[in-house]
């Protein structure tokens, strides 16, 4: 992969099977996907397809609604360079009454 990154190219996109990303020759990397934000603990655990070189990455959690009686807020935290939590609450600091769809996007640094 890294031959693919050190030649013109300049990025790579790709996937698996907990997301999309894209991977730049200068370290940057972002991916994206979505989750399931469910009535059983507001939370959705977060795999993503790369580790970041640090936790010091930036996550952005936006409710997708399919649902329209539902006004979700969200918010995600880093647990370890590959993996995040998203949390759920409607806008009276109540727990979901379904299951939520999320999408989710981060952004930091494969190498430094």
């Amino acid at each position: 992969m890294n031959t693919k990154l050190n030649s013109n190219f300049g990025f790579e996109y790709g996937n698996n099977s907990n997301g999309y990303y894209k991977k730049y020759n200068n370290g940057l990397l972002e991916m994206w996907g979505s989750a399931y934000v469910t009535t059983v603990g507001y939370a959705a655990s977060v795999k993503l397809p790369f580790a970041y070189s640090t936790i010091a990455y930036r996550i952005f959690v936006t409710p997708v609604y399919n649902n329209p009686t539902i006004g979700l807020i969200c918010s995600g935290q880093q647990v370890s360079t590959d993996a995040f939590n998203i949390y759920g609450r409607t806008h009276d600091g109540k727990t979901p009454p379904a299951t939520t769809t999320v999408w989710w996007n981060t952004i930091g640094y494969w190498k430094l």
